[in-house]
């Protein structure tokens, strides 16, 4: 066989290889197109981003505390996932048993680390308001968490729970791992007509938006 044949041959099956690693490695084409500000999905790449060829992943890993669960609370920014791709996350999940079924959880989100799967957590948003447990099916691929940090990224929710908040642009959260014990979520009025409670004068009444000081006591009170 002549040098000239080799040679051919040796570059056809170079070329053959690269082809059908290609071919493996293409991340599977979405038809949604984000529709959020700055939005980040963690699960799915996107098809053609450039990849660093000198990432060292086990490095990134160590130096973020990849494994381990996030410290809270955290401040940070909020972003949400595209429809139907958290309930896809789920399926695969469940299907594999990284997650339980949490039949308490109002909904679902990503966080940072791997470390957070299958945990429970409450967010805080802009108006003070407390929602949760929501749980954590998804993080953040490994070579994305530098980025996500210089973001100051914290969560993503679901689409239903960000639909549902109104969210459009990334929101300013803080994500805890437990609820306040000082929150309730709703004013809840107690009318009893023996019911009496002193009152400070100068305080200030929700229910009847007076000063205290016209008031000796009431029999009605908002507790909040």
């Amino acid at each position: 066989m002549s040098a000239v044949v080799r040679a051919i041959l040796v570059v056809g099956f170079m070329f053959t290889q690269v082809s059908v690693v290609a071919a493996q490695d293409e991340p599977i084409p979405i038809d949604t197109k984000p529709t959020a500000i700055e939005s980040i999905t963690t699960t799915v790449e996107t098809v053609g981003a450039p990849v660093s060829p000198v990432l060292d992943r086990q490095a990134v890993a160590a130096q973020y505390a990849y494994h381990q669960q996030t410290p809270l609370p955290l401040k940070g920014r909020a972003m949400y996932y595209n429809p139907g791709i958290m309930e896809t996350v789920l399926e695969n999940r469940l299907r594999f048993g990284t997650v339980d079924i949490c039949g308490e959880c109002i909904g679902y989100v990503a966080m940072m680390r791997v470390g957070d799967l299958n945990r429970r957590v409450w967010i805080q948003l802009p108006d003070d308001t407390v929602h949760g447990p929501f749980q954590v099916i998804d993080a953040a691929d490994v070579g994305h968490v530098p980025m996500l940090i210089e973001k100051e990224w914290a969560i993503d929710v679901d689409y239903e729970t960000a639909h549902g908040w109104g969210m459009r642009s990334p929101w300013r959260v803080t994500v805890l791992s437990e609820p306040p014990a000082n929150i309730q979520p709703a004013p809840l009025v107690v009318e009893n007509p023996e019911f009496q409670v002193d009152i400070y004068r100068g305080e200030k009444l929700a229910y009847y938006n007076q000063s205290a000081e016209y008031f000796g006591h009431i029999d009605e009170l908002y507790i909040r």
